[in-house]
């Protein structure tokens, strides 16, 4: 990828819903990934245009993506984190894509034509997933979070 898109080719990111002030919940994803030939959580994100320092047209950009993967035309982003970048794999790629995470109100956020993959958890249950997520993005994205204090366990 970076041969194409430089070596911050992307960014990757995840939900939080909010009710009034405070978290309540956390958006999960799956994908099939043709690599490990199965089904797995995945973050929310892709490719998109990120410079050294900051994504280009961040509230855009993250709207846009989160649109495409939960099939939800009207959300409100009412806060943005920028958790900075991940290396992926330092010994093989110098891929450094962004991570981030947004908060929605749960009131818009309620979807009876939710994608099947897509699935809102309480944020009470977030230990439970720690254990059996596997992907780095998610992790590395929930330990920002936790170091920064927005979210604890």
């Amino acid at each position: 990828v970076s041969w194409c898109y430089g070596k911050n080719p992307g960014l990757k990111g995840l939900i939080l819903v909010k009710t009034g002030d405070n978290i309540t919940h956390f958006v999960t994803t799956k994908a099939d990934k043709f690599p490990v030939g199965h089904t797995t959580f995945d973050a929310i994100g892709g490719l998109t245009q990120y410079t050294a320092h900051e994504i280009t047209n961040t509230r855009d950009e993250v709207t846009r993506l989160i649109k495409k993967k939960l099939g939800q035309e009207n959300i409100n982003i009412c806060d943005i984190y920028d958790l900075g970048h991940l290396e992926v794999d330092n010994g093989l790629t110098p891929n450094h894509p962004g991570i981030f995470a947004i908060t929605v109100d749960a009131k818009d956020f309620i979807s009876s034509n939710r994608p099947s993959k897509v699935e809102i958890v309480p944020i009470e249950q977030l230990d439970q997933y720690l254990l059996k997520v596997d992907d780095s993005f998610f992790l590395a994205i929930i330990s920002r979070l936790l170091a920064k204090k927005i979210i604890t366990l």
